[in-house]
């Protein structure tokens, strides 16, 4: 797979078609409705195979959207447009790996710093974590877990 630091959504349209159905379960996200955030966090669960973010928790503080507004699409378009393209790299080649070394990958954490723009148009910097949360029955990573901290 190619990465395309201009177009986030088809890279994850290829890769969702990639992933095996075995990825394609619902899950409990009971556990994130507690999930303990500081004022100054945010968080979000992305399924690959469904292409889309599976929960979303705390944007309001950090960043002045609505939990409901916020889609994969929507967090990339907030990149500083200085930036964009490198952190799209970044993710996607970090994808890849996971997909490529499953072995290796169960317990990586992606650590990015960058700048987000805010619903008044200011940018601020976060630091992004992420985290694997869920493989399939193949040992693929079918979904991940991103927190912000501004």
């Amino acid at each position: 797979m190619i990465i395309d630091e201009n177009n986030m959504s088809s890279f994850l349209e290829k890769l969702a078609e990639t992933l095996s159905e075995n990825s394609k379960k619902d899950k409990s996200h009971i556990q994130f409705e507690s999930f303990p955030l500081f004022q100054n966090e945010c968080l979000y669960v992305f399924d690959f195979s469904q292409k889309k973010i599976i929960f979303k928790q705390g944007f309001q503080n950090v960043l002045g959207y609505q939990d409901h507004e916020i889609t994969i699409d929507f967090i990339t378009g907030l990149y500083h447009p200085d930036e964009a393209g490198l952190i799209n790299r970044i993710i996607q080649a970090s994808i890849l790996y996971c997909l490529e070394y499953p072995e290796n990958s169960s317990n990586n954490l992606l650590f990015l710093s960058f700048q987000l723009r805010k619903k008044d148009g200011t940018y601020i910097k976060i630091l992004s974590q992420s985290y694997i949360y869920d493989i399939d029955k193949n040992g693929q990573i079918s979904s991940v877990l991103i927190r912000f901290t501004d």
